[in-house]
């Protein structure tokens, strides 16, 4: 079975439709992983408080089914030098570090686990794969 990670840009429009996020855990043929990075994400986004109180229940279900990735230390410090490593190439001002820190933790909880990440933000991430090996699916 492949494991794939969903990032904030695929749970956005599934909430924006109404739709029960948690059904995707029982996607046929994958196992699915929530990281905390965007659990974080999409709770700074929640604009009521139904939409707040999904979300608990989304992430309790993924932390029962023990598929919620969260960043380790050394996910932090390798972060910081990704981010280093991309502002000489590409200028610090242009990458908007403070930006991407989130995008690279997902990217890094992909790595560590083998999962790919569905996304529909092609551009950071295939900036942020030029620098980390994980798989990703775009929509």
């Amino acid at each position: 079975m492949a494991k794939i990670l969903l990032d904030t840009s695929v749970y956005i429009p599934l909430l924006r439709q109404g739709r029960s996020p948690g059904a995707i855990l029982n996607t046929p043929g994958s196992i699915i992983y929530l990281s905390a990075v965007v659990a974080e994400e999409l709770f700074a986004g929640a604009g009521d408080a139904v939409t707040v109180k999904a979300l608990e229940k989304l992430c309790h279900i993924f932390q029962k089914n023990r598929r919620m990735v969260v960043p380790a230390e050394k996910d932090w410090f390798e972060c910081g030098s990704i981010l280093s490593q991309m502002g000489r190439k590409y200028g610090y001002e242009s990458i908007k570090k403070g930006r991407l820190v989130n995008d690279i933790l997902i990217a890094l909880g992909c790595k560590n686990i083998g999962a790919a990440l569905l996304t529909s933000n092609h551009k950071d991430f295939q900036m942020i794969h030029k620098f980390v090996s994980f798989q990703m699916i775009g929509i």
